[in-house]
């Protein structure tokens, strides 16, 4: 007969214990209660020990109570202990801690670890910083993508957008290659609520007297309303100060939302009965939007753009995309009201680009 025990671990044996005897022996209750006492002792130290990570335990002898467990490579695990009410856990890059919800500190950064795609906090969004140019490989990098040369409604379009400084930003590009560009990159289209908000602070251009639209208007002077040609992304030096026009600068860092280029929004609606350029440019009053048609906006509205194949053509009760901010020549029309619903989702032109944004 054969007593026989043993608790291993993934390196080696705690305890043994046995006693063979031959058949037919007798066995004396002394040696039965040797045996079983040996047995007995193993078990309690099997149930007292504490098991090691290495040999599938947590390597701690007690958790406190509501606690969350963390890894601790070989050692024993980290307990984080449950905080107030509310409370999040919060990862600063290399530990965990139990911190209260605070918008601020929590939300996610803007920082994309890339030189070639800058992103600013607006909100709880990032915002491109720059208008966005389009190019063949992820992360800004390869060849310029030139988007008039793939199918305007997007499809298989393989273009990534960057919010890249000192590059000429993308033109020639519909709503739907804009939407699938920004998508590419791990990104959206900029919500037109969103784009409205990111421009808050750049200094308007001067509506009234000598200096509308001229080169002396400080925000003439400052964005790309009046040069009559595209500019490079990422002014030297600008920086937002309130009230000045150091530069065509948003009070959250973003540049160039007035000018340059009009900028697609994610915003596809149908414009006016008679009218289907709105534009507010320099006023401060937004409700100008559309003045004179009643501020109507219904079914009976056209677009621009190539519908079912055809060539591009003005076709009444088409949808819109909107486009904001202006272009390098739309002079004291552009401004951060400043809103065209003349252009289909297909349009494309050479004074039409975008930027992205995602959510924090």
């Amino acid at each position: 007969m054969l007593f026989f025990l043993s608790y291993v671990t993934a390196a080696h044996a705690i305890f043994s214990i046995s006693n063979s005897f031959s058949a037919g022996s007798s066995i004396s209750a002394s040696q039965m209660n040797a045996n079983f006492a040996g047995i007995s002792t193993a078990i309690n130290g099997i149930l007292s020990s504490t098991l090691t990570v290495s040999g599938g335990g947590t390597g701690l002898s007690t958790i406190p109570a509501g606690a969350v467990l963390l890894g601790n490579s070989t050692s024993a695990v980290s307990p984080v202990a449950a905080g107030t009410s509310g409370n999040v856990l919060v990862d600063n890059g290399a530990v965990w801690s139990s911190q209260s919800w605070n918008a601020t500190t929590t939300l996610r950064s803007c920082a994309t670890g890339n030189s070639n795609d800058v992103m600013v906090p607006v909100g709880s969004w990032c915002v491109d910083k720059y208008q966005a140019s389009v190019w063949s490989v992820t992360g800004g990098t390869g060849s310029v993508y030139v988007s008039s040369s793939y199918d305007m409604s997007g499809a298989g379009y393989a273009g990534y957008a960057v919010s890249k400084p000192n590059v000429q930003p993308a033109t020639t590009i519909t709503w739907f290659q804009a939407i699938v560009a920004c998508a590419n990159s791990g990104k959206q289209l900029i919500p037109d609520a969103v784009w409205q908000m990111s421009a808050m602070g750049t200094v308007m251009p001067a509506s009234t007297g000598s200096s509308v639209g001229s080169a002396s208007n400080g925000a003439a002077a400052a964005c790309n309303i009046n040069g009559g040609a595209l500019r490079s992304t990422a002014m030297a030096g600008a920086t937002w100060v309130s009230g000045s026009a150091v530069s065509c600068i948003s009070q959250f860092g973003v540049q160039d939302m007035i000018g340059n280029l009009w900028e697609w929004t994610d915003m596809l609606m149908q414009a006016g009965p008679t009218q289907t350029s709105f534009v507010a440019g320099a006023t401060q009053n937004p409700g100008t939007v559309g003045s004179g048609t009643g501020n109507t906006w219904n079914l009976n509205g056209s677009s621009i753009g190539q519908f079912n194949g055809a060539a591009s053509a003005v076709v009444n009760g088409a949808p819109a995309a909107a486009i904001r901010g202006g272009d390098y020549g739309t002079g004291v029309y552009a401004g951060v009201f400043a809103l065209a619903l003349n252009a289909g989702p297909s349009f494309w032109s050479a004074n039409l680009g975008f930027r992205c944004a995602r959510p924090r």
